[in-house]
């Protein structure tokens, strides 16, 4: 037997160092790396990956379609025929046929998406653009993502464009007085490889940590010494009556002194417009004053509880306050950022050991000075200078193309002029993403879908995507390659290749190189580098010296001097010397770029409206044994996977359901069919279903051609495609439904 390091490269925050076993040429074990760092610890998942490379489902060949869209009816093809057939579609564009470049449309790229080399999404972007560097024309692209679009918006607005990583270490946690998780479950959904075992010493130490979520989830139960049901989508009324109760107290010896942090004069210093926040809370803006009893009905937590969440985040400090993802994922997800941010400021927990800043992305550390490789094509000079940055000396080959909020891209398929594009959308790329399941209106994408003249996807399995599609290429995983990759932790992982790509399987750089080629733009492409030479000269740019080292441990992370990362610690402690990028140097809480992106002066809370019809608030988390879709084959994590409907007794007893029962759940946009969970893991008035199951194609072939209203599968049926604004990001988590026994 003999070992070498790897990393999962899929759509997890995580980045786990890891081992595989290897024997007679076969992955035998996954297991966490002996040479890992402090706390570091895989998932169930990353231990599983290998079963997945010889999984009766994989894809070994190419396929094109020879039924309907979605009827899984497909023959096999060479690699010649069907790369000429793709190239003979993009080429008929290239060349002004068909429509140009701009009818096609990149979509995917969370297969691979940590990856420096194998990027799913650098990749693709990269090819689509050496194919308008080599017509002057450009694609349609989709910009921005599903999982964190409302807080990755508003960084820039707050802390001013470039890298501001206002994250921390999560080590920096063991020095917190008090932990706030605000709709943050670390025990399903992965916030980086040391995260987890930090949490559990912080629980061990005795350290207050207080969960606020409309559900008791295994974070819950692993590390809280609180839970706090919350009404899905009233993050930002509870952060705004928080504020109102601190700010009773602001200057007082009420609030746990610490050097003057909270003084007002340092807010001053830091934060140039706190000021509006303040006339927002006490009512001079609109005449509503945020108090515990005006939030209480809205957010289902009573007065006394509330008060008593402020009177312990005013004395113990330092406190983090750390959101979930989730919590931006919702109607007004932008003001959970701008609020949770402002009672960090106030409250002096900001770029302090054992603080944090309360909103974003609370996990994203210092940014290795590591690039991938760029996902546009530049001029000769850049040879000298992979990094898209550093290419702003070089020209673009190509334009830059056309973009759409990838939340709204079937709309902007649908309605092409809405959303300002030249041309009608009739041919989709696709590498890596199964948008069918993981995409708002289920009905609304099939529909985008069904409407192109030719689709292509990149995949390891025949996903509902791929079902829909003409041809199918068959995708090599991380394991049969070599990469880098990066996490939000600030981690560097090098994942060898373990096995040798088997049957008829090729890498995505592979398939987008030959097809280059065809279409006289492989130099272009390529820059004269195959993948593991892109490798090579990626690691002998970057800061890491021991480059045998590196690929001897598997992993590196800085360790400079501000190790571990607390970010804005710097301008916290020097707010002159070491200035932000906004226009005034401070944080910006009411900016105007972001009243420029249609943002309001003062916050301006939302809540899901529940009607008559649709009285119940549903969430849709991930899954603790998937990411997203991923692993939904899996055979060790299959049958542990919980796709349950959670309702609360009080609720299923005034619809006459019981534990087991088989239901219906309806939206404005759809309904689907499921089995019910009676228990009080999830707050009265509140309903919850995990995403990440495949969609029923038929049913979806039936619903587009027949109409029906029969119920179908899949989350995303009920989810809406309109977006959080100004962000145009997702509100998956902001949906009203009803529940009937079926």
């Amino acid at each position: 037997m003999n070992t070498i390091p790897v990393t999962c490269s899929k759509d997890c925050g995580a980045g786990c160092p890891l081992t595989a076993v290897i024997a007679d040429g076969r992955i035998v074990q996954i297991t966490d790396n002996p040479l890992k760092g402090d706390y570091m610890l895989g998932c169930p998942k990353g231990y599983q990956m290998h079963t997945a490379l010889d999984h009766s489902d994989r894809l070994r060949y190419p396929l094109i379609r020879t039924g309907a869209r979605g009827s899984g009816r497909f023959r096999r093809a060479n690699w010649d025929e069907a790369l000429q057939l793709i190239a003979e579609h993009i080429g008929r564009r290239q060349n002004g046929l068909d429509g140009g470049l701009p009818s096609i449309m990149r979509i995917g790229g969370s297969g691979s998406c940590r990856s420096l080399v194998h990027n799913t999404g650098s990749l693709a972007k990269r090819f689509l653009s050496a194919v308008g560097a080599s017509s002057s024309g450009t694609y349609t692209d989709t910009l921005g993502n599903y999982s964190s679009e409302a807080a990755d918006f508003m960084k820039p607005h707050l802390f001013g464009p470039g890298e501001n990583d206002f994250g921390i270490d999560p080590r920096t946690l063991l020095q917190s007085e008090a932990l706030i998780l605000l709709g943050l479950n670390p025990g399903d959904t992965r916030f980086g490889c040391r995260t987890e075992q930090v949490l559990a010493e912080v629980k061990r130490k005795g350290t207050p940590v207080i969960i606020i979520d409309p559900r008791k989830t295994r974070s819950v139960r692993l590390y809280a010494s609180q839970w706090i049901p919350i009404r899905p989508g009233t993050d930002s009324v509870l952060l705004s009556a928080l504020l109102y109760e601190v700010l009773k107290y602001s200057g007082s010896s009420r609030i746990n002194s610490r050097k003057g942090q909270n003084s007002e004069r340092h807010i001053e210093r830091i934060c140039n417009d706190f000021n509006l926040i303040r006339e927002y809370v006490l009512g001079s803006a609109d005449g509503l004053v945020k108090t515990p009893e005006w939030a209480a009905p809205i957010c289902g937590i009573d007065s006394r509880t509330i008060r008593r969440l402020a009177e312990l985040m005013m004395e113990k400090r330092p406190a983090a306050l750390l959101p979930g993802l989730s919590v931006q994922r919702t109607l007004g997800g932008e003001e959970t950022d701008r609020l949770g941010l402002a009672l960090q400021i106030l409250l002096g927990n900001i770029g302090v050991a054992g603080g944090s800043a309360g909103c974003g992305q609370w996990n994203y550390c210092r940014k290795p000075q590591i690039q991938r490789i760029p996902s546009r094509v530049y001029a000769s000079a850049a040879a000298e200078a992979p990094t898209e940055a550093a290419d702003k000396a070089a020209p673009a080959l190509a334009p830059k193309p056309y973009g759409v909020p990838v939340y709204q891209w079937a709309d902007a398929v649908l309605n092409p002029a809405v959303y300002g594009l030249t041309e009608a959308v009739s041919m989709i790329y696709n590498v890596g993403g199964n948008f069918l399941g993981q995409s708002a209106d289920t009905l609304k994408t099939a529909a985008a879908l069904e409407q192109m003249d030719f689709i292509v996807t990149h995949e390891h399995m025949l996903t509902p995507t791929a079902a829909w599609s003409d041809i199918v290429l068959p995708a090599s995983m991380f394991l049969e390659r070599n990469d880098i990759n990066t996490a939000n932790s600030g981690l560097v992982l090098y994942s060898g290749q373990a096995v040798e790509a088997r049957d008829d399987v090729k890498d995505d750089y592979e398939i987008f190189r030959r097809l280059a080629s065809l279409l006289g733009c492989e130099e272009i492409f390529t820059e004269g580098r195959s993948p593991d030479q892109w490798l090579e000269y990626l690691l002998a740019n970057s800061e890491i010296k021991d480059l045998k080292r590196f690929k001897e441990i598997g992993w590196w992370e800085y360790s400079g001097p501000d190790s571990p990362w607390i970010g804005l610690s710097d301008f916290i402690r020097d707010p002159e010397r070491f200035p932000l990028g906004t226009p005034s140097g401070k944080i910006e809480l009411s900016s105007a770029s972001y009243l420029e992106s249609g943002g309001s002066k003062y916050p301006l809370p939302q809540q899901l409206i529940t009607t008559e019809d649709f009285p119940l608030a549903m969430v849709t988390p991930h899954e603790r044994y998937r990411i997203n879709s991923q692993f939904i084959d899996t055979p060790a994590l299959k049958n542990l996977s919980d796709d349950d409907v959670w309702m609360h007794p009080d609720d299923a007893e005034k619809r006459g359901i019981s534990s087991g029962d088989s239901v219906i759940i309806e939206s404005e946009i759809g309904s689907i069919r499921a089995e019910v969970r009676i228990t009080r893991r999830i707050m009265p008035g509140a309903v919850s279903k995990c995403q990440g199951t495949y969609v029923d194609t038929e049913w979806l072939m039936s619903a587009l051609s027949l109409r029906e209203e029969v119920p179908g599968s899949g989350v995303n049926v009920l989810t809406s495609a309109v977006p959080t604004k100004p962000s145009r990001g997702s509100r998956s988590h902001s949906i009203a439904v009803e529940v009937r026994k079926a």
